[in-house]
């Protein structure tokens, strides 16, 4: 299809460049100079019909005695044929206009305006014909007494339908930047580097009409001061802001150290961060990926609740399954992941497998980029191109907007901003031509539709970055995490620092910070949290003596800092022979002050010498704030001891005089019955004495 129309739009070309006047032939030659020096200084793309147009340019030297002419050739619908134009291969000319030498005074700073009428139908000597809408290149060329082309200058302009025509469908167009740096360590006062201040700059310099979809490390904005912050603000009035982490945190590097709940939280922090910057909620929908990304980071960024990547043109040129020159930049692709990062690939895995999970992908064009960085270029100039190319891009597939969709990202190809004068001037003329809607990058996926070779959607599998292992630098963290936690229990005023030390904790897990600076942060941080410790004189190893039951131990605790401390003491007796029944073992030091006492109320369970250990350990996590401390306790008699024992013997006597006076009753009946027996006059009894003795 693409070929067919090619074909017709050659066809008709020179078709409509035979039937052009005569009389307005091309009087090219060849340039005089390897080069074009010219560069357009003010020029407006679109352009009514029958509107006077005006060039501004700068000539490389004086005019002196050379001449203008300006040639306008027949209106271009491809994107190649734009690229030729730009390079001064120039064909099917329309009309020329030589200008009068006394229009052609430069001004102050030598640069030339010229104004040429235009027509869409007759045949006026002074005026350029431009018979239909559409995209005329236009050259301006200095020519010598001779006629010779000293120089020329390329354009174009977007001549508009006339007054009453329907309007033309359109194409949308994101405009994309992204600013990441590695974060200041709290303490370092480290300022942004200089790159990134002049990005910076520049975002604020944007034109509020610009739909800016902005990728940036939250954590810079917490840098910026009140004048840059609020600069921003009035700047981006229309912008998108991508959800990012808190610090530069790669989703692959997250997933391979098993750090995915991190990511998560520092995706919260940053989301946190920039709501409090004042500027827009960011979305999540869409995410830069600007070096690519694994299976298991691409099913986190889904899990987040991402829908959309963005990558530039060289992460997708170095995927399997690029078309290469054959890209259309203007609608998505297919990115394949493996649905579980963990299984080994199983032959081609496509979209249609239910073993692997697809996400759109949208590509920055790489041509508009290269013109919004070339040096060359005047931002004029350069606007001119990107926008005559958007314009392009909308001729292009005019015939089918109808039945698909078509969107373009703009911006540079890789992190950055685009200088804002080109990107706020390329706005500015491409949306006076009604060629384009603009959008931010969440709305990219329902203005584009994915592109289809063959009958099918083109399925990238995305450049794996090789992701850096973290697991020791978490597990350092970790226990410095510990740590901080355990000591700011001890702060009676903390004054930020537990904010402080969490904010340095977070800024290290940072894959944007090195191994080097980690270890140094952590070796700082421990020794913050060491110096509050040592702040604690423990009590001397003494021995103690308790002549009663229960009695309080006066404790010393010392505390050397200029700030008041908590700790809790701890006392433990070998074998249980005491017990410690504090109501409140939190104990509150007083600042500069060696003698802290506090009476610690003890009940001794048994007498004898024996250890006692004594800790003094922070309210929260029960970690040590001194060595232990071993004191000895001697007991010698214990309060109500004599009156136990007495009581016992009491019982035991007790129990041995009832006994007997049991005993004692028993023989006094068994005396008293033999008694009544001997003298009893019973015949039952006399029988029984009168009886002969029983045998054995």
């Amino acid at each position: 299809m693409k070929s067919l129309r090619c074909v017709l739009v050659l066809v008709v070309g020179l078709l409509w460049t035979v039937h052009a006047p005569a009389a307005r032939a091309d009087t090219r030659v060849t340039a005089g100079r390897a080069t074009a020096t010219a560069t357009l200084v003010h020029q407006e793309l679109a352009l009514a019909a029958d509107g006077p147009l005006t060039i501004q340019f700068h000539p490389a030297e004086p005019l002196g005695t050379n001449t203008v002419s300006i040639l306008a050739y027949r209106p271009i619908a491809l994107r190649d044929t734009l690229k030729q134009a730009i390079a001064h291969r120039l064909t099917g000319f329309v009309d020329r206009v030589d200008l009068e030498p006394s229009t052609l005074a430069p001004d102050a700073d030598g640069n030339i305006t010229i104004t040429v009428q235009t027509e869409t139908s007759g045949d006026s000597t002074g005026a350029l014909l431009l018979p239909d809408a559409g995209l005329y290149p236009l050259a301006v060329r200095i020519l010598d007494t001779s006629g010779d082309i000293v120089d020329e200058l390329i354009t174009f302009v977007a001549r508009q339908p006339a007054a009453g025509s329907p309007p033309a469908a359109t194409i949308s167009l994101a405009v994309l930047a992204s600013v990441t740096a590695p974060p200041s360590l709290p303490g370092s006062a480290t300022p942004l580097p200089a790159d990134v201040g002049s990005e910076i700059t520049s975002l604020a310099a944007y034109s509020p009409d610009v739909h800016l979809s902005l990728s940036i490390s939250p954590e810079i904005l917490t840098r910026l001061d009140p004048a840059t912050l609020d600069a921003l603000h009035k700047a981006l009035p229309n912008s998108a802001l991508l959800s990012q982490p808190l610090v530069p945190f790669d989703p692959s590097t997250a997933t391979a150290s098993g750090l995915q709940d991190r990511f998560r939280q520092l995706l919260v922090d940053g989301d946190n961060t920039v709501a409090n910057s004042g500027l827009a909620p960011p979305t999540r929908a869409v995410w830069y990926a600007p070096t690519g990304i694994t299976d298991a980071g691409a099913q986190l960024l889904r899990e987040a609740g991402v829908r959309l990547l963005v990558v530039p043109s060289d992460t997708y040129l170095a995927a399997d399954g690029n078309i290469g020159a054959l890209t259309d930049y203007s609608q998505l692709f297919k990115s394949v992941f493996s649905s579980d990062a963990t299984a080994p690939a199983i032959g081609d895995q496509t979209c249609d497998s239910s073993a692997v999970a697809c996400m759109p992908t949208a590509v920055i064009d790489p041509l508009m980029a290269s013109r919004l960085a070339d040096p060359s270029l005047s931002p004029e100039q350069a606007a001119m191109y990107t926008a005559a190319d958007v314009v392009v891009y909308r001729e292009q597939f005019a015939d089918s907007l109808s039945s698909s969709r078509h969107a373009l990202v703009l911006g540079p190809n890789g992190d950055g901003v685009a200088d804002a004068a080109r990107i706020n001037r390329t706005v500015q003329m491409v949306g006076a031509t009604d060629a384009v809607q603009f959008i931010t990058l969440d709305q990219l996926e329902q203005n584009s539709s994915s592109l289809i070779i063959d009958g099918r959607p083109v399925e990238l599998h995305l450049p794996s970055p090789d992701p850096a292992d973290l697991t020791s630098r978490a597990r350092s963290l970790n226990e410095v995490a510990l740590a901080a936690t355990t000591v700011s229990s001890m702060l009676v005023e903390d004054n930020g620092r537990t904010a402080g030390w969490t904010n340095t904790i977070n800024t290290l897990y940072s894959t944007a910070v090195t191994d080097d600076q980690v270890a140094a942060s952590i070796r700082d941080l421990n020794g913050q949290l060491a110096a509050i410790r040592q702040c604690v004189v423990a009590p001397r190893s003494d021995t103690f003596t308790l002549t009663g039951r229960s009695t309080n131990l006066p404790l010393q605790i010392g505390n050397t800092c200029d700030e008041a401390l908590y700790v809790v003491v701890r006392l433990d007796a070998a074998a249980d022979k005491m017990e410690f029944p504090d109501p409140d073992p939190k104990k509150l030091l007083q600042p500069l002050t060696p003698n802290n006492i506090f009476p610690i109320p003890v009940t001794a369970r048994t007498n004898g010498t024996f250890d006692v250990t004594l800790d003094l350990i922070t309210p929260t996590g029960d970690a040590k704030v001194a060595d232990s401390v071993t004191l000895k306790a001697r007991v010698n008699t214990l309060t109500g001891l004599p009156q136990l024992l007495t009581g016992a013997a009491l019982l035991i006597l007790l129990t041995w005089w009832v006994r007997n006076l049991r005993r004692s009753r028993r023989q006094r009946r068994s005396l008293a019955v033999a008694s009544a027996l001997a003298n009893s006059t019973h015949p039952a009894v006399q029988a029984e004495k009168a009886a002969p003795p029983r045998s054995s």
